[in-house]
């Protein structure tokens, strides 16, 4: 699928199979199923959807996981099929909580390996914005297998640093995270708790501080550079 496909044009009942028409005439009484999956859209293009048949279900649709979540996107599909007088009964979702993208092998030929389109964090690193703070992907090593073998790891990327893992090294790592963060999440309420005493300060106490703490540097300065001249 592929965004040059067009939206459904539920303007007018020209060249509209039947399923779409029948659901005009009998509001409410036709049940659908959607078969939805991840696709790239032109800016603004949240989803789009058709009439299908010969298939085991009825719709299909494409979403755009840049602009929009899969909940997002079933509850906005849901919505536009009810005005028309349908019924979703079932989504069908080939992707799950992985794009078809990050469950696709691509070759790397610098590499010499193939690997999945990474997922990554909405949070961006804290010292380099222009990277995810977390991100992974499949990696298969199969350069000419029958002399160094295929080996398949997980890559987990923090920032600029990157970690090849086995698959149990990296379901050791997951099981670490999870009891990092169940503790992470137990400290941030505690900070909350702490937190409730904080203030801020007086801008002009702030900057006759500073200033007296300039004053001391410098005068110690000198008291310095005047012992190194007498020696």
């Amino acid at each position: 699928m592929t965004n040059t496909i067009p939206a459904l044009d539920t303007t007018t009942n020209q060249h509209l199979p039947y399923l779409v028409e029948h659901a005009r005439q009998h509001p409410g009484t036709e049940t659908v199923s959607v078969l939805i999956r991840h696709t790239e859209l032109t800016p603004g293009q949240l989803v789009i959807w058709w009439p299908v048949s010969g298939a085991d279900h009825h719709i299909e649709a494409g979403y755009d996981s840049r602009q929009i979540s899969l909940n997002e996107a079933e509850t906005r599909l849901r919505a536009q099929l009810a005005e028309r007088g349908m019924t979703v009964t079932a989504f069908l979702n080939e992707d799950g909580p992985l794009t078809a993208a990050q469950r696709a092998l691509t070759p790397d030929e610098g590499l010499g390996a193939r690997r999945t389109t990474p997922i990554e964090t909405t949070m961006r690193a804290i010292d380099c914005g222009d990277l995810p703070w977390l991100g992974a992907e499949v990696v298969v090593s199969d350069y000419r297998s029958q002399a160094y073998g295929r080996h398949t790891q997980l890559w987990l990327h923090n920032n600029k640093d990157t970690a090849e893992l086995s698959i149990a090294e990296a379901r050791s790592a997951l099981r670490e995270a999870r009891a990092f963060f169940d503790r992470f999440e137990t400290l941030i309420d505690y900070a909350e708790t702490v937190a409730v005493d904080d203030f801020e300060g007086d801008p002009e106490i702030a900057a006759a501080d500073r200033e007296a703490t300039d004053a001391r540097i410098k005068a110690r300065t000198a008291e310095l550079l005047a012992a190194e001249a007498g020696r």
